[in-house]
């Protein structure tokens, strides 16, 4: 976590402080944050799916288990997000901006902190839901923008 969350945080404030010409200029290369995020979605499946196939059969109803909950509340919190967005105006950001949540971290602090290796799964799955269901959004707005125009 630190690496892929507190170093570009603090490498972002400094750089901010001591050369804003150069943090100007880094900024337009505002892609390379998919970069991270992509990375750090590598190593949340990794580590999660290192657990699942070291967690043996004898565990197989709990990680089904694991990610129909984290299916289900996704689903519910992208309904509720769809429904408040649809009020103001916005309803994919606020879908997104609702679902999504620091999954890595609650990976991190799930396997650091809970002695059961099985707790990382459930972060997991959600942020696999999460990040299916946030994908097929918005190909299904710009489908719809191409067929308007």
């Amino acid at each position: 976590v630190f690496p892929l969350l507190i170093v570009p945080f603090i490498a972002a404030v400094l750089l901010k402080r001591l050369r804003p010409k150069t943090a100007l200029k880094v900024a337009k290369y505002n892609w390379t944050s998919l970069i991270f995020w992509s990375i750090s979605l590598i190593v949340i499946f990794a580590n999660t799916t290192y657990t699942i196939v070291n967690a043996g059969k004898e565990n197989t109803m709990d990680i089904v288990s694991m990610f129909v909950a984290s299916f289900v509340m996704c689903i519910f919190q992208f309904a509720i997000g769809r429904v408040i967005g649809t009020k103001l105006g916005s309803p994919i950001s606020v879908t997104q901006g609702l679902s999504q949540k620091n999954t890595g971290l609650g990976v991190w602090m799930a396997h650091t902190y809970i002695s059961n290796p099985l707790s990382v799964i459930f972060s997991a799955a959600y942020s696999l839901w999460q990040n299916l269901l946030n994908s097929w959004q918005v190909y299904m707005k710009e489908k719809k923008s191409r067929t308007q125009a």
